[in-house]
């Protein structure tokens, strides 16, 4: 399952992408990969620097990613959608892609804003890197924990 989207808070593998009658890659805002020069990096569909067949998908969704200093105890503190709009305020791009966040490690924290044409609008939210073996899907894994803006329904 290497897509996340924060509209259904699931994740997908790219044959259910792919395969699904149901347009998904709507929601995809972002996926995992492992690369030789990269590392472990997070991607926006939009982004994605490997080809692994999303060029088959209807839409690409263009996320942007910020890095953090916050450490994993400051990003369980934060509630707020005004907690959240501050810290990627406060974030800078790491680099000239805004949709690509690589050589990330156990504990680092990005910050992300959503593509602001899915359907809900654009929102913003934390990434928290809770485990990671290096690897690619055969071997590799990313464990992470997100807080993302939501509206109460």
């Amino acid at each position: 399952e290497t897509f996340f989207s924060t509209n259904t808070g699931d994740r997908y593998t790219m044959k259910e992408v792919l395969e699904s009658s149901e347009p998904l890659s709507a929601d995809i805002d972002f996926g995992y990969f492992f690369g030789t020069e990269l590392n472990a990096t997070l991607a926006a569909p939009a982004s994605y620097p490997i080809t692994y067949g999303q060029a088959a998908w209807g839409k690409r969704n263009a996320t942007v990613f910020r890095a953090t200093s916050l450490t994993p105890t400051q990003f369980s503190e934060l509630k707020t959608f005004a907690d959240i709009d501050a810290q990627f305020d406060a974030a800078s791009a790491i680099d000239s892609s805004p949709g690509v966040e690589s050589d990330l490690a156990k504990d680092d924290v990005i910050v992300f804003q959503t593509d602001g044409t899915k359907t809900g609008g654009s929102k913003k939210g934390l990434i928290l890197i809770t485990a990671l073996v290096s690897g690619d899907g055969v071997d590799g894994q990313i464990t992470l924990d997100i807080i993302v803006q939501e509206e109460v329904q």
